[in-house]
């Protein structure tokens, strides 16, 4: 009997993680057939290979020169177009630019493909927890995008 991909998406399934790091130690720790055929990287990069760009705050706009690079895949890697995200854990540590990398998954090759959030923090920011004069991107995110999210 011949068997594809766990799950049928192999890797059309982006994984999306914190970080380059998050993502080594994942792959060393998550021994499943699945996650193991999964693309796998970080949400930043996702949101970097589906739309051109990521959400930064000015203060890690103007580092981004003279930061190492993450390691996540290059842009010129032969990866397929993703089928499915699965994101885990965004905006952990207060990193709200991770609502925005999501919401930029939804455009070039991510437009219309499922996104799974796990562990989400989707009730700090429903509950209003960023005020909006201080968070209008964010705030903005959760109108247009955030509020279309499922919790289960």
């Amino acid at each position: 009997v011949a068997r594809g991909p766990p799950l049928g998406l192999g890797p059309g399934l982006w994984t999306c993680l914190l970080d380059a790091e998050e993502c080594r130690l994942a792959r060393e720790a998550f021994p499943g057939a699945a996650y193991q055929a999964s693309t796998t990287l970080s949400l930043a990069a996702a949101a970097r290979r589906c739309s051109g760009q990521e959400a930064a705050t000015w203060l890690e706009s103007l580092a981004a020169p003279f930061r190492p690079s993450e390691g996540d895949i290059p842009p010129s890697a032969d990866v397929p177009d993703p089928a499915c995200f699965l994101v885990v854990q965004p905006c952990e540590e207060g990193r709200v630019n991770d609502f925005l990398n999501m919401e930029r998954l939804h455009a070039g090759v991510g437009k219309g493909k499922p996104v799974v959030c796990l562990n989400g923090y989707l009730d700090k920011i429903r509950s209003g927890y960023y005020p909006r004069w201080q968070f209008p991107d964010v705030t903005r995110c959760l109108d247009d995008f955030l509020s279309r999210f499922e919790s289960c």
